[in-house]
């Protein structure tokens, strides 16, 4: 490629990246992410048409070799195009005929916080490239891009990887099959949104607690929380309430939430590998594109056994930001729950676990240490029949 040629393809690259930023200024979600977004967008292209001007004004052969080096084969400007194509991608952008059309019903956010962050660094890193073009230092930028090519490259083929594998929003049906053998356990207690709403004013004291906020949180750290009360005080709701909030608080992050109340309901008492089973189960429900672990386990079907559930939920939180468990009713199989929560105590990066049961002797000599919140001690007795009678009315709705 000549000089021309090189000028040539500065424009094309500057004008695709100006269509990309006017389509993220019309997404209305996740203003602060988006906002990190354009700016690395925006400078990047500034630094090249800043550098287009300098090659038209400033007459020095010495810019031929820098624009050649900007313009080989899988150098910065060609990584700066695919690095673009790959964000147009993610963001359901198609290019034809030189025209950028979209489709509104995806003016949403699509990027969670760890694939922003990959794109964001490549876009950095070819920042610093194009700074040293504009220096006209066209042998170091040779040297930078032959130290930091395969770098970027991996990166840009890693992020496209992730990118088209969270694209997967559903599973086929012979997945779906193998996804639904995984736990025929009858967890189904979930609330409807118009009663967890209404018990939202109820239990606004829970979700408001620091002890809470701590436990609710993507940091690497273990994070434990035992919550305890009498029979009826409301325990199981509470569950419920965390379980929808915090899924709807992330659902455009790369986070799940998997609960499992210990309640045999005329079946069999839940053994370890059930329990891990139907953790696996509910994780791939929420991210379909994990599927790709239990494929590459060549697993026929379920329940899966305990060392197989592991490596599934180990693979699945090293793929997430952070996966949130709540382990309810804990005080009805003591022993079988203590197995459990300690074979979940062994997965890194480690989750994030809630438990919650009766203040028993086993239990309260079991997870000693770990932060605790008694409902009779936090909550007053007011409330908790506020939450009864929410509770009542809910049930009454539903039938």
């Amino acid at each position: 490629m000549d000089g021309v040629s090189g000028v040539a393809s500065i424009i094309a690259v500057a004008q695709f990246a100006a269509s990309i930023v006017e389509y993220i200024k019309a997404i209305v979600d996740a203003p602060l992410h988006k906002r990190k977004l354009l700016v690395a967008i925006i400078q990047a292209r500034g630094l090249l048409l800043t550098l287009h001007e300098l090659t038209i004004q400033v007459e020095d052969e010495d810019w031929s070799s820098t624009i050649l080096s900007l313009s080989q084969s899988d150098g910065p400007l060609s990584t700066f195009q695919t690095t673009l194509e790959d964000i147009a991608e993610k963001l359901g952008i198609t290019n034809s005929d030189s025209r950028m059309t979209t489709a509104l019903h995806r003016l949403r956010w699509p990027f969670d916080q760890k694939g922003l962050e990959e794109r964001i660094t490549l876009l950095e890193k070819l920042k610093s490239q194009f700074s040293l073009a504009l220096a006209n230092d066209h042998l170091r930028l040779s040297m930078e891009i032959r130290n930091e090519l395969r770098y970027v490259q991996t990166q840009l083929t890693e992020s496209t990887i992730n990118s088209r594998r969270q694209m997967i929003n559903s599973l086929s049906r012979e997945q779906e099959i193998i996804v639904k053998s995984l736990s025929a356990a009858n967890i189904s207690k979930k609330l409807d949104a118009e009663t967890v709403v209404g018990l939202r004013a109820s239990t606004e004291w829970f979700l408001s607690h620091e002890k809470f906020k701590e436990w609710h949180t993507t940091n690497p750290i273990q994070q434990v929380l035992v919550l305890t009360g009498v029979p009826g005080s409301g325990k199981s709701y509470l569950c419920e309430v965390v379980r929808f909030f915090v899924g709807l608080w992330h659902q455009l992050d790369s986070v799940c939430i998997a609960s499992f109340p210990f309640h045999p309901s005329g079946q069999e008492e839940p053994s370890e590998s059930l329990v891990l089973s139907s953790i696996v189960q509910q994780v791939l429900l929420q991210r379909p594109y994990l599927i790709e672990h239990v494929n590459a386990l060549r697993v026929t079907g379920g329940p899966l056994s305990v060392a197989d559930s592991v490596k599934l939920i180990m693979l699945a939180r090293g793929d997430l930001d952070q996966l949130y468990i709540i382990l309810d009713e804990f005080d009805i199989c003591e022993r079988i729950a203590l197995r459990t929560f300690e074979i979940l105590l062994s997965v890194k990066p480690p989750l994030n676990i809630l438990i919650a049961g009766r203040p028993t002797i086993l239990l309260s000599e079991a997870l000693q240490g770990y932060p605790l919140v008694s409902i009779e001690d936090a909550r007053p007795s007011k409330i908790i029949h506020e939450i009864v009678d929410a509770m009542i009315q809910g049930h009454l709705g539903n039938h």
